[in-house]
């Protein structure tokens, strides 16, 4: 224990916790669309359509509705997977820098980043899902009856520890970590090569933080890419099959929509992803080199 360096630690804690903060902001009106076309697959012609009657039924601001607990969240979850990852990287080719690190290396560390952050993650997530599909389910789960069960975050929160005990924030938690392993791993090996390619032809014409915004937004869109289908098990999973693994999560999906289903949204969140990503990194960076990391 007494080789853990503390202050930089610390340090990598906060400058992900940051860094994330921003991102979130930035686009949570479009993971509201993402959720809402998951739950509804049927009801939705595209993300745009949905964003469009969302917008026109209960006005911009619903689309920030659930907005606590990502914004709460975002802090200890970015902190804990920038953390990580740092600190497994470091583990595993000690004094090498990451540019140079092996594409094993960064994909492992990404990927015990992203299981690590599940414990953070997955109670704050179901909150948030459950919040942004209200409405659009039942008490009984069934779609369309307009009536909405939680009057915000913290009333979800607690309508959960009374029906399902402290044990249901973790309801999903295993399909979101089947999310997260492969998504980080690839996330964490594009953001690096790509941001690497771009420093190495940087010039008073391309700065830089453009090469980090570009970067950061390739690794988020590629990662989402990736492992978008099991995203959608997960939310349906968390809003209307809590009880359920994601096998047979998987076959209702199937059975009820068709195999289009698992792909219901993914432009939407493609498109969030870049911005969201490359302000994340650029935070991060720039918050690294600050801080002397």
């Amino acid at each position: 224990m007494s080789d853990i360096d503390y202050d930089r630690t610390a340090k990598e804690l906060f400058a992900g916790g940051v860094a994330g903060t921003a991102g979130i902001i930035v686009g949570l009106p479009f993971d509201l669309v993402k959720v809402r076309v998951q739950v509804q697959p049927g009801k939705y012609k595209s993300g745009m359509d949905c964003f469009l009657r969302s917008v026109k039924k209960d006005g911009f601001m619903s689309l920030y509705r659930g907005m606590m607990a990502p914004v709460l969240s975002q802090m200890p979850i970015n902190a804990v997977l920038f953390a990580a990852e740092e600190a497994a990287s470091r583990f595993m080719e000690p004094g090498v820098k990451k540019d140079k690190q092996t594409f094993f290396t960064q994909y492992i560390a990404g990927a015990v980043a992203g299981l690590v952050q599940c414990i953070v993650l997955v109670p704050f997530d179901r909150v948030k899902c459950l919040v942004q599909a209200d409405g659009l389910l039942s008490f009984s789960n069934e779609i369309g009856k307009g009536k909405r069960k939680y009057t915000g975050t913290l009333d979800c929160a607690r309508q959960i520890v009374k029906i399902e005990g402290f044990q249901g924030f973790f309801k999903g938690f295993g399909a979101t970590a089947v999310r997260e392993v492969p998504s980080l791993g690839i996330y964490f090996t594009v953001y690096k090569n790509v941001s690497t390619f771009f420093n190495q032809r940087k010039s008073k014409w391309f700065p830089e933080a453009a090469g980090t915004v570009i970067a950061g937004g390739c690794a988020g869109a590629t990662s989402w890419v990736v492992v978008y289908p099991i995203d959608v098990v997960k939310t349906t999973i968390q809003t209307k099959h809590p009880d359920k693994s994601v096998l047979e999560v998987s076959k209702i999906i199937y059975k009820s929509y068709g195999v289009n289903a698992f792909f219901r949204g993914m432009g939407t969140t493609v498109t969030r992803a870049f911005p969201v990503n490359g302000i994340t990194f650029l935070g991060y960076e720039k918050l690294k080199v600050y801080f002397g990391l």
